[in-house]
C-alpha cells in the first residue's frame, strides 16, 4: 500500500527521503545537475509488513537546454524567452515540417515542455521508431514539465520530436538524460 524511500547523493550515506503521503505510489523529486543518485525502497502492506530493501543502481542526469548545440533543429523554429523556463528560453515549432532531434548516450530520456490552454500536440520517435503523441494541452498552464520520458537500453540513441499537423506550436524547453 506504500513505501519509504531513501536516497544517496554521490555516494554518501542513505539519506531518508520525507514525504507527505506514503501512500502513493510515486515520489516526485528535485534533482541537482552535476551529481549522482541511487535510491533504496522498502514497500510495506496494510498489515505494516515490510519488504526487503530494492537498491536501484546509481544514476547521473545530463540536461540539453534548447540552445545546446547538440539539439539540432530543421524546419522552421524561434526562440522565444520565457522567465520560468529552464534556461529562460524555449524553442517554438513554426511549421509542420519542423523536428527537433538529439543524439545521445543513456539509458533513458525526457522531454521538458510548458504546457498551454492552446497547446499542441507532437509526435516522438526513439531511434526512428514511432514512441507516442503527446499532448501539450492543459487547463492549467504549467513551466518545465516532463511531458514524455522513456527507459532504454544503456548505448547511443536519438530521440526526435515533430509537431502534429493542425495542432498548435511545440515548444521545446530541454532535454533530460538519465546515464
Amino acid at each position: 500500500v506504500g513505501f519509504w524511500l531513501w536516497r544517496s547523493v554521490d555516494g554518501r550515506s542513505w539519506k531518508y527521503v520525507e514525504r507527505p503521503d506514503l501512500w502513493r505510489n510515486e515520489a516526485l523529486l528535485r534533482l541537482a545537475r552535476g551529481h549522482s543518485y541511487q535510491f533504496l525502497v522498502h514497500a510495506f502492506d496494510a498489515a505494516g509488513n515490510a519488504s526487503p530493501a530494492a537498491v536501484g543502481r546509481r544514476f547521473s542526469m545530463r540536461v540539453f537546454q534548447e540552445r545546446n548545440p547538440a539539439v539540432s533543429y530543421t524546419g522552421r523554429w524561434r526562440r522565444v524567452f520565457r522567465w520560468r523556463a529552464s534556461a529562460r528560453h524555449i524553442a517554438s515549432s513554426r511549421s509542420f515540417e519542423a523536428r527537433s532531434t538529439l543524439v545521445f548516450r543513456g539509458k533513458a530520456i525526457a522531454l521538458v515542455s510548458p504546457t498551454a490552454l492552446d497547446g499542441g500536440r507532437a509526435r516522438i520517435f526513439i531511434d526512428g521508431r514511432y514512441a507516442g503523441t503527446i499532448d501539450l494541452t492543459s487547463a492549467t498552464p504549467t513551466e518545465r514539465q516532463v511531458v514524455f520520458s522513456r527507459r532504454l537500453r544503456q548505448g547511443r540513441h536519438r530521440i526526435a520530436v515533430t509537431p502534429v499537423p493542425g495542432s498548435g506550436p511545440v515548444p521545446v524547453d530541454a532535454f533530460v538524460v538519465l546515464r
